[in-house]
């Protein structure tokens, strides 16, 4: 079996499902291979977050989430800039997304079907 550093995060088991606090580490552009076994035909263009979180009893741990890069309404990845900027964002403009690295927020976890993994749910403001 050939393990992708990008996804295969088993090396650990998953966190606990819930809000933990986190900085955002990186944003950058991602391709994975194109898709046609959906509905709609699926480019692969994804924009990659990394996150940091630290768990409250437990070592900082490094996540990665993914967003398709539409730039729409209802998309998530509006969505979490929304969130984050607390601003509601231009949608005839292309986000600048490199000035969420550093930004401190809340990442909201699940653990997969299977259990071997977090998804990232959301991201979210700090709490005030």
């Amino acid at each position: 079996m050939t393990t992708n550093p990008d996804v295969d995060v088993r090396l650990k088991p998953p966190l606990p499902a819930g809000a933990y606090v986190g900085v955002i580490v990186d944003v950058a552009s991602h391709q994975f291979e194109p898709s046609t076994k959906f509905e709609k035909p699926d480019d692969g263009r994804r924009i990659k977050f990394v996150v940091r979180v630290s768990p409250k009893n437990g070592e900082a741990r490094e996540l990665t989430a993914f967003a398709t890069p539409a730039w729409t309404p209802k998309s998530k990845l509006v969505a979490w800039v929304t969130n984050l900027t607390g601003e509601t964002p231009d949608l005839f403009k292309a986000p600048d997304l490199v000035q969420l690295i550093g930004m401190e927020c809340q990442v909201v976890l699940k653990v997969s079907d299977d259990g071997f993994y977090n998804r990232v749910e959301a991201l979210l403001p700090l709490p005030q």
